[in-house]
């Protein structure tokens, strides 16, 4: 009898020891799974830098200027991955993102606006202080075919950055095209038609516009009724040549 009861004692001890390997075993599966799942948030962000022809830099280690992975261009769709740090020697603050191909890296925070849309400027517009008709600053004024960064919308006005994070106010909604092709249009003709003083180049005009890759494009159609303009101003200005009287010949 006594022997029986050892042998379910036992059976009972090793049924309990079983049922908490497997309640501690799902425990830490529960604790695995969680880690593996933590998704790190990403921000749709923008970059500003208009400094050099070759975009904002982007390192692989910001302790290490020579750890150069690729570049950011003016305009370029960009993720902030969440992190912000300051370099201890070059007192730089860098932030980690995400390119469109997958490629990670560091940098400068400065020239990413984060949480970002991106709109062409399709009318000239002032800059004002706040969202009031009253409030214009003495700021330069964005000219057609320049390019912002959204930060903010508030009855019908937009709060913006412009590039290198320069003249940064509030703009009228209606100045801006939020239109993918539009703001690729207005980026692609900064760099191919405007000159280094941000003057547009006439005689570039037509190629471009002939070449469009969105030519049904608001920014288009504006470079269109330009040269239009031009040829006809150009027309008006140059003298007709008044035909010869006829000469009489002697008989």
């Amino acid at each position: 009898m006594n022997r029986s009861k050892c042998q379910t004692s036992f059976l009972i001890l090793i049924s309990v020891l079983f049922f908490i390997s497997c309640a501690n075993k799902k425990g830490a599966d529960k604790d695995s799974a969680k880690e593996e799942t933590t998704v790190i948030e990403k921000i749709p962000s923008l970059s500003m830098y208009d400094y050099s022809v070759y975009g904002l830099q982007v390192l692989e280690d910001y302790k290490d200027p020579k750890s150069h992975l690729t570049s950011i261009k003016l305009g370029e769709a960009i993720n902030y991955l969440g992190e912000t740090v300051t370099d201890s020697a070059s007192k730089k603050e860098y932030c980690k993102v995400e390119l469109s191909d997958g490629t990670t890296g560091w940098a400068l925070s400065k020239y990413i606006v984060i949480n970002a849309t991106p709109a062409a400027v399709i009318a000239a517009t002032p800059v004002y202080e706040r969202p009031d008709i009253l409030t214009k600053s003495s700021r330069k004024a964005y000219d057609v075919i320049d390019i912002v960064a959204i930060t903010e919308e508030k009855d019908g006005w937009c709060n913006v950055t412009g590039r290198n994070l320069l003249n940064s106010g509030w703009v009228l909604k209606e100045s801006l095209s939020v239109n993918k092709e539009d703001f690729a249009m207005a980026i692609l003709a900064r760099k191919e038609i405007f000159d280094a003083k941000g003057n547009i180049l006439d005689d570039k005009l037509n190629d471009f516009i002939n070449n469009a890759q969105f030519p049904g494009s608001k920014i288009v159609s504006i470079l269109r009724d330009r040269l239009i303009a031009s040829v006809e101003n150009t027309a008006a200005e140059t003298p007709v040549e008044e035909e010869a009287e006829p000469v009489e010949l002697p008989e």
